[in-house]
């Protein structure tokens, strides 16, 4: 498995993010699969966040998203609402009282956004299994089949985002756009652009932060709450955030000595960042799934960290601290290990 880190430490004192290769999973090597089951495993427990790389989306479909990315937010709010309605209708009283269903607004982009999210739900259902196998879930078949992957991850609460982050302007010492957070579901994949300017938490570091660099055509794959109260606390979801691109690499002009002028990261007078694109696919469980203790998570005679709850309660319970709360809160919340 390779590493930027020459120690194969797999955390983030060397400011890297590790790397797996999905072609392990695909292979017909039950060595190669457990290998991978094991590299995943490892390092979402370590780290949380993870580079995959070979994830079998050809680079071109990659670079079609990012154009209907891009053509999607420069619509106006109303038609972009409805290009998203396409995706999602909200039931069949949708076009009632009109003979007729609203103009599409983007053309050919529903049928593209349909194919792209069936590729992203492949492999995300790849990336469970091998969790799940890293786990040691491989001694609990019925668990396997009928609760975590067929009955409780259907895709049916998955979401994908064609995300636009726009120009904002920058004021002096400012360095996030918005205050770290971390996502309530299973887990998340994301495509950056260019620009990046995505960060996680450095939980070796108080208050630090390291950058998941762009790296074209590579997923980046973080641990979602939910999989951490499944894994009783065992699988970590970071505490991640979108900066100002300062260490963007986006192919600008570089000064003498590799620095890059500032023009490349903001329009100027007065200064405004550039927009920023990113893809993003969220695994949910169903509403009804039951989040409880895997079985292989606990030690025998010890109780879980957590009761069990269904998908549906717990984003509910989430979204009453979130406003209820806030940051502080919820840190005190991690801080003791309670996501309730």
């Amino acid at each position: 498995m390779p590493y930027d880190c020459p120690y194969y430490c797999l955390c983030l004192a060397c400011n890297t993010i590790p790397e797996v290769d999905l072609s392990l999973w695909r292979s017909r090597s039950y060595k190669k699969q457990f290998q991978f089951a094991d590299d995943i495993t490892d390092t979402c427990h370590r780290v949380g966040t993870v580079f995959v790389v070979n994830q079998g989306i050809p680079k071109e479909t990659i670079e079609e998203a990012f154009e209907w990315t891009r053509k999607l937010n420069h619509l106006t709010p109303k038609r972009k609402m409805l290009a998203l309605q396409s995706l999602h209708p909200p039931g069949p009283s949708l076009h009632r009282g009109s003979s007729r269903p609203p103009k599409d607004p983007l053309p050919g982009f529903k049928e593209f956004a349909t194919g792209f999210s069936k590729q992203l739900l492949e492999i995300g259902e790849n990336l469970r299994r091998a969790i799940a196998v890293g786990l040691g879930l491989e001694e609990y078949d019925w668990f396997l089949e009928n609760e975590f992957f067929s009955r409780y991850h259907t895709g049916v609460n998955d979401q994908l985002r064609f995300l636009r982050y726009r120009p904002v302007e920058v004021e002096r010492g400012e360095v996030a756009r918005m205050p770290a957070y971390s996502n309530w579901g299973t887990f998340t994949m994301m495509f950056q652009d260019r620009r990046g300017g995505l960060q996680v938490e450095d939980r070796d570091r108080k208050g630090g932060f390291v950058d998941v660099k762009p790296r074209m055509n590579v997923l980046v794959m973080s641990v979602g709450d939910s999989l951490m109260r499944w894994s009783n606390d065992y699988l970590r979801s970071n505490l991640h955030r979108m900066t100002l691109s300062f260490t963007s690499q986006d192919g600008g002009r570089r000064l003498r000595g590799g620095q890059k002028k500032i023009t490349d990261y903001f329009t100027a007078n007065p200064l405004m960042t550039r927009s920023r694109y990113a893809i993003s696919y969220f695994f949910c469980a169903t509403p009804d799934a039951e989040i409880e203790c895997l079985p292989t998570c606990v030690e025998k005679g010890k109780r879980p960290r957590y009761p069990p709850v269904t998908q549906e309660e717990y984003e509910k319970m989430r979204a009453r601290g979130n406003h209820a709360g806030g940051e502080e809160e919820y840190g005190k919340l991690r801080a003791r290990g309670q996501y309730q």
